[in-house]
């Protein structure tokens, strides 16, 4: 049920932006803050965890551990993995041992999608995402992501979308956090009019 629910939010969101553009709507603008001009999709995947994100409906039975795997196709295209537990817990939550902090529950959901690049190349920090496989030759069924900051080390990454509707913050760790980085993540998000006083932050991740 929950795979069933992330499929039809990306197609009503993406139809959505669709329309939009068809009715020559401006979209909201994203003030071009990235800390890197480019994305180096090699070091951009791997595992993922996410530490904060504005409120979004198809994350809204998803608690920790949530998990994002991204595994570089060669294609050029990015399998994408995202796990997380459907009901709250106080286990402890998983960090560098991956998934198997999630082998031991029956409370898991997975939903697999695939990203890649947008042609444009002025804008090489935008990624589509699609999670309806079979329906990846219609255009609306992509969704455009902003890697809005990345740090140069790979380790965390402020994720949004247009309308400034949705955000994430992501890191390598789910324990060892850099609470300067998640300030100055927070920062960003809120001079690219995200309303960051609405994030959700992962137990643990409160910032300091």
């Amino acid at each position: 049920m929950f795979t069933i629910r992330v499929i039809l939010f990306f197609l009503v969101a993406t139809l959505s932006d669709t329309l939009a553009v068809l009715a020559k709507k401006k979209p909201s603008a994203i003030v071009p803050l990235m800390e890197s001009a480019k994305v180096d999709l090699i070091k951009y995947s791997g595992r993922w965890y996410e530490l904060a994100r504005l409120p979004a409906r198809f994350e809204r039975n998803c608690y920790a551990p949530i998990v994002a795997n991204y595994s570089l196709l060669p294609s050029g295209e990015i399998e994408v993995i995202n796990t997380c537990a459907t009901k709250q817990s106080d286990k402890l939550t998983c960090d560098d041992v991956g998934e198997r902090c999630l082998s031991d529950r029956d409370d898991v959901s997975i939903t697999k999608g695939v990203a890649r690049k947008v042609s444009q190349p002025s804008e090489d920090t935008m990624l589509e995402v699609n999670f309806v496989k079979w329906l990846k030759f219609l255009p609306f069924t992509w969704a455009n992501y902003h890697i809005l900051a990345i740090t140069p080390d790979y380790k965390y990454a402020l994720i949004g979308t247009k309308g400034q509707k949705y955000l994430w913050i992501l890191g390598r760790s789910a324990t060892k956090i850099d609470y300067t980085v998640i300030a100055k993540f927070v920062s960003i998000a809120k001079q690219n009019g995200y309303k960051v006083e609405n994030l959700i932050y992962q137990s643990g991740v409160l910032p300091r």
